[in-house]
């Protein structure tokens, strides 16, 4: 039996969270990445390079990201107004207690994740959810999260189906 649990199909491809359990003990694979060279040094063992009865004693380990709970406290949904050099204006709405009324306020880009800072523009709608958040061996700390909204592009088919839906329902009502 000649598994190769540390290889994928390439020898120089090892991923980063594989690795070997050897009479209890955990010892890293080498993993190559693009800014470093491969471990070749003697005492590095591949499993190729092992008899089959030792490598049927090493098994897969996966490594598992700690589960993180957020447990929510007060949920807004906004629309952005307008948008100015360091921050933007919005109106918000109550997402956990309906019956308030809407708010304006401002909010600094700087409170917005990197990778939605594209999606700011008057009009995109985003969510702003208050809450703790903690998990096993991680402290509970109070956070304040902003995500926008992301919705597919409609394609011209997709713009031109709901116009022809629209004009059949339209004939409906006339």
């Amino acid at each position: 039996m000649n598994t190769r649990t540390a290889h994928s199909t390439s020898d120089n491809d090892i991923t980063e969270n594989q690795y070997l359990l050897r009479s209890g003990k955990r010892k890293a694979i080498p993993r190559l990445n693009t800014s470093m060279k491969r471990d070749t040094s003697p005492e590095t063992e591949k499993i190729s390079d092992l008899s089959e009865d030792t490598q049927q004693n090493y098994s897969r380990v996966k490594l598992v990201a700690p589960v993180i709970n957020f447990t929510m406290l007060q949920q807004w949904e906004g629309r952005v107004i307008s948008v100015s050099k360091d921050s933007f204006v919005a109106i918000i709405s109550n997402r956990t207690d309906s019956q308030k009324p809407q708010e304006e306020i401002e909010i600094e880009l700087n409170e917005i994740p990197h990778d939605d800072t594209n999606l700011i523009r008057p009009g995109a709608f985003f969510y702003w959810s208050i809450g703790y958040e903690d998990g096993p061996g991680i402290p509970r700390q109070r956070v304040s999260r902003i995500r926008f909204r992301r919705l597919p592009k409609w394609t011209k088919r997709e713009i031109n189906q709901a116009r022809n839906q629209a004009k059949v329902f339209s004939n409906l009502f006339k």
